[in-house]
């Protein structure tokens, strides 16, 4: 699947390139061509590192170029000449899809409590601790922040943290749009969409789902009417932001932050007494125990997916979020 994942991702750049060519062909103006040749440079020396990707490379070439792409479409000197350049919308669109399909692989499923709750909590693993079984804030707001204290990256997923938080930044200004009169960090919102929706503006924040259709997975039927697909991601971003009361909440401190994050994904690994691999991946406070399906957890299953509060506390050390 993963050298499957890194063909798709060879054949969007390549596609990427030919729709340029075609730009280049409408541009008639100097600046425009050369705005054109450098962006084709960039696209060309990227289809030769994907030679040699591995996945997480993979999903980095595909982002930057996604981004490269639209910021190219926006910009004044191609305005002239915008109705040429479709074929570099459906390239940007379909870059970011790719890069959903890579994030989809590592995914976590929606983790609800199990129906019958475990007849002991598993015992403690050396080194992490156990969590409470509480799904309150003001139960769980001093384990927050002591978690988030003792929270360490795993040096060998440092360039998976590097990555999320580098994408995070990127989209800086939709997220900062779409928390715009509400007091929700921006960040936060751009964590959530890198782990529900890979970072992709053509998808629902609330779940990944497509903009094309209101929302099919859980919370089904979002954006409600009499708002009309295709949306926006602005306009379903903040559907789901006020949809789950994020926009009444008046502090949000790190505690709050990382309630609401195990929130979204769900409070199923309460029970077992477990760090959420949904908070805790690739730091030290998670190594194994996740689930693998809806209601199914598997004790043993790692997790692929970078944690939404590893993500949060590499992005802060770094000064990135401010």
């Amino acid at each position: 699947m993963d050298q499957e994942m890194v063909d798709a991702s060879r054949e969007a750049l390549e596609n990427s390139a030919i729709a340029l060519k075609a730009a280049f062909k409408a541009a008639t103006t100097q600046a425009q061509k050369d705005a054109i040749e450098q962006q084709s440079d960039l696209i060309n020396a990227q289809i030769e590192q994907i030679d040699v990707a591995d996945l997480l490379t993979a999903a980095t070439l595909v982002g930057q170029a996604a981004t490269d792409l639209q910021t190219l479409v926006s910009s004044a000197t191609l305005a002239p000449i915008s109705a040429a350049l479709g074929g570099v919308v459906n390239a940007v669109n379909n870059l970011s899809d790719v890069r959903s399909d890579i994030h989809k692989q590592d995914a976590l499923p929606k983790s609800e409590p199990p129906a019958t709750a475990p007849a002991a909590p598993p015992a403690a693993t050396a080194g992490i601790p156990q969590t409470s079984t509480a799904t309150d804030f003001p139960t769980l707001q001093p384990e927050y922040t002591s978690l988030f204290g003792m929270c360490a990256v795993r040096p060998e997923r440092q360039k998976n943290i590097d990555y999320y938080v580098n994408s995070v930044v990127a989209g800086k200004t939709q997220y900062a749009a779409a928390v715009a009169g509400t007091s929700i960090p921006w960040y936060f919102v751009g964590i959530v969409h890198g782990m529900e929706g890979g970072f992709n503006f053509t998808r629902h924040l609330h779940n990944g789902d497509p903009l094309t259709a209101r929302t099919v997975h859980v919370p089904a039927g979002r954006p409600p009417p009499p708002a009309m697909p295709p949306f926006t991601w602005l306009a379903s971003a903040q559907d789901a932001l006020k949809g789950r009361g994020f926009d009444a909440i008046a502090t949000w401190d790190v505690a709050q932050m990382l309630f609401q994050f195990e929130r979204y994904n769900g409070m199923g690994y309460r029970p077992f007494r477990e760090p959420s691999p949904y908070l805790w991946s690739f730091s030290n406070l998670f190594l194994k125990g996740k689930y693998v399906g809806d209601g199914v957890y598997d004790p043993n299953a790692p997790s692929e997916q970078c944690g939404a509060g590893v993500i949060l506390k590499a992005g802060t050390a770094r000064g990135a979020f401010a």
